[in-house]
């Protein structure tokens, strides 16, 4: 038996990483992780970065779509952002990734 391709509108594999500091209103973080789940066929990457106190807000809704929540020692405004990217960008290099998602309210994305 072998598996159908891909979809044109759904890729087969996806990694979400959230900028928790920004994007940590639960019910539109909850909002988020439901449409960019529907984007793919699996989501292999599903990280969540950010202070302590900014992951606890968010716990239920991280704990309901399996993400896993990295938390930060602040050194200065721009440690969540570059563990983020060092992370996104290693998980791209080692696994085959169709879409990255950065959920994220911080204009430095942009």
């Amino acid at each position: 038996m072998t598996a159908s391709p891909a979809s044109p509108t759904t890729a087969r594999s996806m990694a979400v990483f959230i900028d928790a500091d920004n994007l940590n209103d639960a019910t539109a973080l909850d909002h988020v992780l439901t449409s960019v789940r529907a984007m793919a066929d699996r989501v292999i990457y599903r990280r969540a970065y950010g202070r302590p106190e900014s992951l606890k807000s968010i716990e239920a809704v991280l704990w309901r779509h399996g993400v896993r929540p990295v938390a930060n020692l602040i050194v200065d405004k721009t440690t969540t952002d570059s563990a983020l990217v060092i992370d996104a960008v290693e998980a791209v290099c080692r696994n085959d990734i169709d879409i990255v998602a950065i959920c994220s309210g911080d204009a430095d994305f942009v």
